[in-house]
């Protein structure tokens, strides 16, 4: 009479058997691998009431495909993370709010090297809403970018569609995530959600910070 064995058991012996046959480490063996490890002691509970001799024998086979996974899954996730983080440089290197045309130098000389000019154009409208002075120099300066004929609905819609961008890059993140657990996000996945805060913040000045707003400074403190 053959060995009795309950269904994760069986599942378990049979996923350790194909690897050994075909080196290929089945989703549920690395499920088992994810959670557990081998450790033995957690071994021998999953597989009890199955004979010493054996369990030991399929223990040696879990060890040789853990080390198989761990290699595999790090070669892996060191892949996904190059491959990504070239999309990722890609993309933040082309945002449309990085054009030419948003970088002013009286501006830009204010804050940190390779701020992105329209971020340091939010601050200065920032320090406009507080306190707008037409004798100020930056502040007139911001007054007449912004009286251009162009500038303005230009800028909102480089502002959403690099939101659009980022958004979509977002998702690759999320989507190697969702096909490869073990991938561990890297730093440039929490830029890019601290960058899309920014950018939504930034559509919101803007779509308030227009030319009827400006009239109504230039009133109050012409």
């Amino acid at each position: 009479m053959g060995n009795i064995y309950q269904i994760h058991q069986a599942r378990m012996i049979s996923d350790l058997k194909h690897f050994r046959k075909k080196r290929v480490v089945n989703p549920t063996l690395s499920n088992y691998l994810s959670d557990y490890g081998i450790t033995k002691k957690d071994f021998y509970e999953y597989m009890d009431g199955v004979a010493k001799d054996e369990q030991r024998t399929l223990h040696k086979i879990l060890v040789d495909a853990y080390n198989f996974y761990s290699q595999h899954t790090a070669d892996t996730d060191l892949q996904l993370r190059y491959d990504i983080e070239d999309v990722y440089y890609t993309i933040t290197s082309n945002l449309r709010t990085l054009d030419q045309r948003y970088k002013f130098p009286s501006i830009l000389t204010k804050y940190r090297q390779g701020i992105n000019p329209v971020r340091a154009l939010y601050f200065e409208i920032a320090e406009c809403r507080i306190n707008f002075d037409l004798k100020n120099s930056s502040h007139r300066f911001v007054y007449d970018i912004f009286l251009q004929e162009h500038f303005f609905p230009q800028l909102r819609l480089d502002i959403e569609y690099d939101i659009i961008s980022l958004q979509k890059l977002e998702q690759r993140y999320i989507d190697i995530k969702t096909n490869y657990p073990f991938f561990t996000y890297p730093i440039s996945y929490y830029h890019v959600q601290e960058m899309l805060k920014d950018f939504k913040k930034w559509a919101d000045v803007y779509k308030d910070f227009n030319e009827n707003i400006i009239e109504e400074l230039k009133r109050k403190y012409d």
